[in-house]
């Protein structure tokens, strides 16, 4: 969002400041986050097409915008371009990838639109409707023929599965943003000459948005964090949307819902809740709340975090996903042997080498 506020301001002014302000923005997402990219793709759509509206008009000269727009484009390669190179000598892939886990693959109408129904399926987890949604997505693989587990479009073949109520901080979804999300899709093909301008133009950014995401990346049930910066770019339409169809007292009442709602899931998140649950009662440091998800790897990791720390020779094999960090919790607090990896099968096994 610091990225398309700035961006704004660039394009009403055109400024040399500007220009670096947005472009040290620019670089910071991408830095953060690979999927930084995907939200980009429509944000610089939307650039050029203001940038070429303002030079047709007259409204600026080009002279104005090429210094602010090449500073900008500067910034925005040049900063995280070392970073990148670097993954691509190490993988052959910018974003460090050793296979095509997280893209999708051989797209076409049918994957594109099981995409779309899965990433809204997401947000349609609740006691009422997870088990309808379940259904709904099964039906859809069955009737186009593309197996639910295909790893072309779903990460690691993992299946699409609603629990009654997902409220951990990975797979919570976003109810009724979802939903204000389908009525302000409906308002604008059904309103679209009497909307407001700024109505439909962020309508369309959202869709669009959301549609890129659907299209570029597979299917992963961890997937609505990363869709944190499009529910909040649609609480623009949303917004204009409650303001110009409620009154004050419907919107009153659909804040305390929406309150209400958080406030449970900040409450009972299973993972890290802040009233505490059995589950967490026997877990007291930073290092053992780690593994509430995984209990069962706590003790192991509790052996060779003591053997590291004692500097004792040990061979031991990572369970896999990212479950090795808490051994270098305190890695680097005095000098130790070095780790040494063995058996890996990520490209960084070429720097043992």
């Amino acid at each position: 969002m610091g990225t398309i506020c700035a961006l704004i301001r660039f394009f009403k002014t055109f400024t040399i400041s500007n220009g670096i302000l947005t472009g040290v923005f620019i670089r910071c997402a991408l830095l953060t986050k690979g999927t930084a990219f995907v939200y980009l793709i429509p944000i610089s759509l939307l650039a050029i097409m203001v940038i070429i509206k303002n030079i047709i008009k007259s409204t600026i000269s080009v002279s104005k915008i090429i210094p602010s727009a090449s500073l900008l484009l500067l910034l925005t390669l040049l900063i995280p371009s070392p970073h990148y190179y670097r993954n691509y000598a190490l993988s052959g892939d910018i974003f460090g990838a050793s296979d095509d886990h997280y893209f999708n693959q051989d797209n076409n109408i049918k994957s594109i639109g099981l995409g779309l129904l899965k990433n809204i399926g997401n947000h349609l987890s609740t006691p009422l409707t997870s088990g309808i949604t379940n259904q709904i997505i099964e039906k859809s693989h069955i009737i186009t023929k593309i197996p639910i587990t295909d790893k072309k479009y779903s990460y690691n073949g993992i299946p699409f599965k609603l629990n009654k109520l997902n409220h951990n901080e990975d797979e919570v979804s976003n109810f009724i943003q979802i939903l204000l999300f389908g009525l302000t899709f409906v308002v604008l093909i059904l309103n679209f000459r009497n909307n407001s301008k700024l109505f439909n133009i962020s309508t369309i950014f959202c869709l669009s948005t959301f549609f890129i995401f659907s299209f570029i990346l597979k299917w992963q049930p961890w997937y609505i964090r990363l869709q944190v910066p499009f529910f909040i770019m649609l609480s623009i339409p949303s917004s204009i949307l409650i303001n110009q169809f409620s009154t004050n007292k419907l919107i009153l009442a659909l804040l305390f819902v929406t309150s209400i709602y958080c406030i449970v899931l900040l409450l009972f998140n299973p993972n890290r809740p802040i009233i505490t649950t059995k589950k967490q009662a026997n877990l007291n440091t930073r290092f053992e709340k780690y593994f509430i998800a995984m209990p069962l790897f706590l003790p192991e990791f509790k052996k060779w975090r003591y053997r590291i720390k004692k500097n004792i020779p040990t061979k031991w094999g990572v369970h896999g996903d990212t479950w090795e960090y808490p051994l270098y919790y305190d890695c680097f607090s005095k000098k130790r042997n070095t780790l040494n990896h063995a058996t890996i099968i990520n490209p960084s096994k070429k720097l043992i080498q």
